[in-house]
């Protein structure tokens, strides 16, 4: 008798809505899991998983990258399909973005195993001002003013800013390109627990839907994922708008350090302000998702009744952060990024004209220069350590 082929499941994401806790508490415990029959597939599971998703979803196109990416995701594939125990699971929030074809391509390449989709839900309300400030770490240069204007502005008048700004949120969309590729007994809906619940209620949730006893998993020591703070997010796209000419894999290189070991550490910042009118509309997206779930007919882990939450703090106009903060967040990231230990001080800016934008160019000089010495090793191990 041939050995069954085991089961695929495809944690499409979206993006916000834990899946770099889950996807992180997973490859720490890769082990584990093979142990209960699941396989997290791939040596570094998050970077392979990573590329396997993108290596699909720009197939067919031209360029550098592309071709770095080109057979990740038949690695990926392969390693699944030679896999003997009971279940596979691939959690790449990037799969959310792919529509109706390339989301039948995708589930037509796993043949034959039978394949899931799971989908985990957040409330609007929290997700809104997460997305804008990780957008804030990948390039963009939109203020939170401008973000809710285009949540709340005519999709017709700008559908391209409107679809950026509700990526992680177009839930019936998603439901309706990959849930019609599945019976509904294979698409799964995982509601992440409102803030406040009890550590570990997601992984909770998101291993029933995969047939492990969530017990005995734990993440490792250390691990975080934070989001920015308001004043962090604003001068990062402040100083993204001097890097625009950077590719984005350059980009990415450069910020990573000043992203994760510095501004992410900031502490008693404030939170992303949100105004009366986006809460209301978050609260009506809100019951647009739990509607599109309901009419998928999909399984639900968790309460649905959890994204019916009741309004945090609102504001009646959004106000950016006061000049003395951004120069604080700035001083804080040369300090972070210069190798010599040197202390900066906000006071160095004292005597410009535009304190702020002379604060925003030297951290964009200081991102510059760390690209100038990153290159010379990127050469020398590309050369394999050749002289």
């Amino acid at each position: 008798m041939a050995p069954r082929t085991p089961d695929i499941y495809l944690h499409i994401g979206p993006m916000k809505s834990g899946t770099s806790y889950l996807q992180q508490l997973m490859a720490d415990n890769q082990a584990a899991l093979r142990a209960d029959g699941v396989l997290f597939p791939g040596r570094n599971p998050r970077s392979d998983q990573g590329r396997a998703v993108r290596d699909i979803l720009t197939s067919g196109r031209d360029g550098d990258q592309q071709r770095a990416l080109a057979g990740s995701w038949a690695k990926l594939r392969e390693e699944m399909l030679r896999f003997d125990g009971r279940a596979c699971v691939v959690s790449m929030e990037f799969l959310s973005f792919a529509r109706g074809k390339l989301a039948r391509q995708i589930v037509a390449s796993l043949a034959p195993a039978r394949v899931h989709i799971v989908l985990t839900l957040r409330d609007s309300a929290r997700v809104l001002p997460s997305s804008w400030a990780t957008q804030t770490r990948n390039t963009k240069t939109a203020s939170w003013q401008e973000f809710t204007d285009a949540v709340l502005g005519n999709r017709r008048r700008n559908r391209r800013q409107w679809r950026r700004s509700m990526r992680a949120l177009n839930v019936p969309r998603m439901l309706k390109d990959w849930g019609e590729l599945v019976p509904s007994e294979r698409l799964h809906v995982v509601v992440v627990p409102p803030s406040g619940a009890a550590h570990g209620l997601l992984w909770e949730r998101f291993a029933s839907v995969i047939g492990v006893d969530p017990g005995g998993y734990e993440p490792a020591p250390g691990r975080r994922n934070e989001s920015f703070g308001y004043v962090s997010a604003d001068l990062m796209r402040r100083v993204n708008a001097q890097l625009v000419d950077l590719p984005p894999g350059t980009y990415h290189r450069a910020v990573r350090y000043l992203v994760k070991e510095v501004l992410d550490r900031r502490t008693g910042e404030p939170q992303v302000p949100m105004t009366r009118r986006l809460n209301r509309f978050a609260r009506r997206w809100n019951r647009t998702m739990v509607d599109a779930v309901i009419s998928s007919g999909a399984q639900v882990y968790g309460d649905l009744d959890d994204l019916r939450v009741v309004p945090g703090v609102t504001v009646d106009k959004i106000e950016p952060p006061s000049d003395d903060a951004l120069l604080a967040a700035a001083a804080d990231a040369l300090t972070g990024m210069n190798q010599d230990g040197e202390k900066f001080s906000p006071s160095r800016w004292a005597e410009a004209s535009d304190p702020v934008g002379a604060a925003v160019r030297e951290v964009a000089d200081a991102v510059r220069r760390a690209i100038d010495l990153q290159e010379p090793v990127e050469s020398y191990r590309t050369r394999g350590g050749r002289s």
